[in-house]
């Protein structure tokens, strides 16, 4: 038997955003790195791995997780704040999904796709690193709050034990 369900999100499941403290905060940002010299702008694009995490140990151990892969496709904004140091948002439509199969049930198939607005900011360092033969290359390290908005998902499942078959 198969179940298809889709999760969309109402007025009363929204997360709700203090406005005026998001706005502050950008602004904040802005009037601080109107002084940086250097800004980069972008576009990014590229897959991603996901892997389910279950924390129920029963259900664990009767389910085999298959990583599956996702894409994401953006714009990417950086602020130089010093020498070394970047200050880095993007703009990100992403979209994640996960495959469980029973261990227990071999017809079991559980297939979700989610799609999400995401707004990483990092603030990065530049690392330059030198490497045989005089090559010189520049590495970035980075780390920072991601906010992912939940726009929607599908997904089915297969199972020999759903019960309502009609």
């Amino acid at each position: 038997m198969r179940l298809h369900y889709k999760h969309y999100f109402s007025g009363a499941n929204k997360v709700r955003i203090p406005i005026k403290q998001l706005a502050l905060l950008i602004f904040s940002l802005a009037v601080t790195n109107a002084s940086a010299q250097v800004i980069w702008a972008g576009f990014k694009a590229g897959i991603q791995a996901n892997i389910a995490k279950i924390d129920d140990n029963h259900f664990r151990d009767s389910v085999k997780i298959t990583p599956t892969l996702g894409f994401n496709i953006g714009g990417v904004i950086a602020f130089k704040v010093k020498d070394r140091y970047f200050l880095q948002s993007e703009y990100i439509f992403s979209l994640k999904n996960k495959t469980i199969k029973g261990k227990l049930d071999p017809d079991l198939v559980d297939r979700i796709t989610y799609y999400y607005a995401e707004l990483p900011i990092l603030f990065t360092r530049q690392f330059k690193v030198q490497l045989g033969g005089g090559k010189n290359f520049k590495c970035y390290a980075g780390a920072g709050p991601n906010i992912a908005y939940l726009l929607g998902g599908n997904g089915n499942v297969n199972s020999s034990e759903i019960i309502g078959e009609r």
